[in-house]
């Protein structure tokens, strides 16, 4: 069937039809849960940190406790990419430039969580006009 994806259900086995696809989509999936290696990781460690620094301890627990909610949401995606469907999905294609960002962000979801530092240094690269401007 031509048309949305937006069905769980049409996930079933992508990691079998598209083994690139599978991973990715589980990379980013654990990122979005906040696991580490990955710059999801990173950016929740970053928010708790200033929380608590913050004096929001309590907010923070209760964002530490949403997220925990949250890993069994993106973990059934991850599910689903990787169970063998009962019958063979539709294979459809993956245009060249749209393979090519998917697996950017891939790569990229995978070294700002290892090498957090360069986008830090990026951030405050970018930064710096708005924080000179507000005579900070």
């Amino acid at each position: 069937p031509v048309g949305d994806r937006d069905r769980l259900a049409d996930l079933d086995g992508l990691g079998y039809r598209r083994p690139l696809l599978g991973v990715l989509m589980t990379v980013f999936m654990l990122s979005l849960s906040g696991f580490p290696p990955t710059v999801g990781f990173i950016g929740k460690f970053f928010l708790f940190r200033a929380g608590v620094g913050g004096g929001f301890t309590w907010l923070v627990i209760l964002a530490v406790l949403m997220s925990a909610v949250s890993v069994y949401y993106y973990l059934r995606v991850v599910v689903h990419v990787w169970i063998r469907p009962e019958v063979e999905g539709v294979r459809f294609p993956v245009p060249l430039a749209s393979g090519l960002v998917i697996a950017g962000s891939g790569l990229l979801t995978l070294a700002l969580g290892i090498y957090p530092s360069y986008l830090f240094a990026l951030s405050q690269l970018g930064a710096a006009p708005v924080v000179i401007a507000a005579g900070h």
